[in-house]
């Protein structure tokens, strides 16, 4: 079963129990009645769930508390409807009568946005419908009965609501669509970047429901909104990936857009680029684990300050070359990492051996061979690799300096 929305909940109560919440006063889980007490408590009603949706309940108690605590208005009388509540409530379940009736109008299983299907349909008919109901909910106060009794919410739910709902929602399920199906043929280089949790295509998509809102109003668009999404998500991705493509359209400037530093994907490349090319440089004069643990460092720091993308990437294309990123840094690291080796077995090729002609072999030795010695000589080797990461040691003589 998929999770439940206020829909589906005033669906049930409407099909199951008319409306009429009062039925529930005095239940028990399996359908008994215990004493009654003219209000529906919390538990009851949560009972009454239980046995209706079985396995299914847990998943979705949350949102059935909700459901309650929007009905239950009074909050002297927490957790329980009172007969005033209960009697609001019957108001409320005819207002939902309409609105069920609005929505069943909709047709929102036929009417689906171009290419959605599965999943992401069923989101966009979710979505849509809990806009609905939280406009209702907002507006609850100006809905007035009609002289039969029924309720209308024609001026709640507008056409033009309606239709600003259904195009928003489809943005926002064609953002998931596109930026995952768009991954895959432009982005296949960059497994770790997730589209998902880029707050500068969050950033597009607004201004993108922003600048057509107005428009909306008038019907739906969805094949419209699509190829639009696709064009920005596309040149979005562009910039990082293809800078002669990203020069091609300026839909994004047109919009609006503007980035301050390096965006998600943008960093990612950067990484990637910037890592094979030291990897390249390095590989063969460098322990692995030293290099490994030096490079995730060195680019973490460099993409942080990195302004202009573009810049940048020539930086790292012209490294080893005049207008190459300067590596005076992650030369001092190596070396950082090269003094950590304080094995007496390995004199030849150990800081031992500097040590040792410092202060003299018997003391070097009890250094070498005592633990809580070898554990603060490493902290000032940390601390070094703080510094020269900071900018405060920028010299082989600053950091020799620093560590005698």
């Amino acid at each position: 079963m998929t999770s439940m929305n206020f829909g589906d909940i005033t669906r049930h109560i409407l099909k199951n129990l008319g409306g009429n919440l009062s039925q529930l006063d005095g239940y028990t889980l399996g359908g008994g009645t215990g004493s009654k007490d003219d209000v529906v408590s919390l538990a009851e009603f949560s009972n009454y769930f239980k046995d209706e949706l079985g396995a299914d309940y847990n998943a979705n108690k949350d949102i059935i508390v909700k459901f309650f605590n929007k009905l239950n208005s009074n909050k002297t009388t927490a957790n329980r409807l009172d007969k005033n509540e209960l009697s609001n409530a019957d108001k409320t379940f005819k207002t939902y009568e309409a609105v069920e009736v609005k929505i069943d109008e909709l047709n929102l299983d036929v009417n689906v946005p171009t290419g959605l299907s599965g999943v992401l349909a069923e989101s966009w008919k979710k979505a849509v419908e809990e806009d609905i109901y939280a406009q209702v909910e907002k507006n609850l106060k100006s809905v007035t009965p009609n002289e039969d009794g029924t309720y209308n919410v024609d001026n709640i739910l507008t056409p033009e609501f309606l239709n600003t709902t259904q195009n928003k929602q489809a943005v926002l399920c064609y953002q998931t669509e596109l930026t995952e199906s768009l991954k895959k043929d432009m982005l296949a280089d960059y497994p770790d970047y997730k589209p998902a949790d880029d707050k500068e295509i969050d950033k597009i998509i607004n201004l993108y429901i922003k600048a057509n809102s107005e428009n909306w109003s008038a019907g739906t668009d969805f094949e419209t909104i699509k190829t639009d999404l696709e064009s920005l998500i596309t040149e979005y991705y562009n910039l990082a990936v293809d800078s002669e493509k990203a020069k091609e359209s300026g839909t994004l400037t047109a919009l609006g857009y503007k980035s301050s530093g390096l965006n998600d994907l943008q960093v990612e490349v950067a990484k990637k680029e910037l890592k094979e090319a030291l990897l390249d440089k390095y590989k063969s004069q460098v322990d692995q684990k030293v290099l490994d643990n030096a490079l995730e460092k060195f680019i973490k720091a460099q993409v942080e300050k990195a302004g202009n993308f573009t810049e940048f990437m020539e930086q790292i294309r012209n490294i080893g070359s005049e207008g190459g990123l300067d590596l005076t840094s992650l030369d001092l690291m190596f070396e950082a990492e090269k003094w950590r080796d304080f094995d007496i077995s390995n004199a030849e090729g150990s800081i031992y051996n500097k040590v040792k002609a410092k202060v003299g072999e018997n003391l070097a030795k009890v250094i070498a061979e005592n633990e809580r010695y070898i554990k603060e000589y490493g902290n000032v080797i940390d601390e070094a690799v703080k510094k020269i990461e900071a900018g405060d040691i920028s010299t082989q003589a600053q950091f020799e300096e620093f560590v005698k």
